[in-house]
């Protein structure tokens, strides 16, 4: 097995390869199943191994019995946590960070479906502020600018 073909089965990318694991595992003499029929994953495992071909239909399982909010406040973001836990030990890399990103951006799109299908009724105003001096600010306050020249 090749370190591309061991990346794939770790990471989750060779579903096929994970069902005939678990398969094996079990009992020698059992034929392997279908990947359909053994990958139940949450929206959390999903986020956490980056597998963007299983997150709109995961993403939607959730939805229907959380509300969208929820879903983004106790599923994506503590997902997103143990994403940049393991990045900061070393559990995982640059490659596994990115493709955690893009599946949780999918995931965005899936609940941002949701916001937009629910009534247009208005909320009201939204305000975006950021610290005085912040990095943040760099750029969009002015005066921020000029007092940091003058010191």
């Amino acid at each position: 097995m090749g370190t591309i073909d061991a990346f794939h089965v770790l990471f989750y990318k060779d579903v096929d390869s994970q069902t005939y694991i678990k398969n094996q595992s079990k009992d020698k003499e059992t034929k392997p199943t279908t990947a359909a029929a053994t990958t139940n994953f949450t929206l959390k495992d999903v986020i956490i191994h980056g597998l963007k071909d299983e997150v709109e239909k995961v993403t939607k399982e959730e939805l229907k019995d959380k509300e969208a909010l929820t879903v983004i406040n106790e599923v994506i973001i503590p997902a997103l946590n143990i994403v940049g836990k393991d990045y900061e030990t070393g559990k995982i890399f640059l490659p596994q960070l990115i493709q955690s990103a893009e599946t949780t951006k999918k995931a965005f799109e899936v609940v941002k479906e949701t916001f937009s299908a629910n009534d247009g009724e208005e909320k009201g105003p939204i305000i975006i502020a950021t610290v005085e001096g912040d990095i943040h600010d760099i750029g969009k306050n002015d005066q921020s600018a000029s007092r940091s020249r003058m010191q």
